[in-house]
This record gives structure tokens, C-alpha cells and sequence, in this order.
């Protein structure tokens, strides 16, 4: 089931109770950045890819 946010899972298997908060994560390797002020919720049952160029 998709809740409109880009999320898909299973019917009931999402609710509201997050289980991982990150704020403001930047992350370089040597004088690349890779990640820049990254926020996010996870809540209980979300399932969460992150897709990038390699």
C-alpha cells in the first residue's frame, strides 16, 4: 500500500511511532561530499533504500 509519501509497505504495517530521528548528517570522503545536511524519520515498519550515482 502506498501512503503518499513514497513509502510502500504492507496493509497496517506502518504507524506513526518513529524508531530512528537523524538531523543534519554530512558525510565527505577526502574532499567529496557525499551527503549534505541529510534529515529523516524512520517509523516502525518502513523500509528505507537510498539510491546515488557511483
Amino acid at each position: 500500500m502506498a501512503n503518499g509519501n513514497g513509502v510502500t509497505a504492507a496493509e497496517g504495517q506502518i504507524d506513526d511511532e518513529i524508531v530512528l530521528s537523524v538531523r543534519d548528517v554530512t558525510v565527505a570522503i577526502d574532499d567529496r561530499l557525499i551527503l549534505d545536511k541529510l534529515s529523516l524519520d524512520i517509523k516502525r515498519g518502513e523500509i528505507l533504500g537510498f539510491v546515488g550515482g557511483g
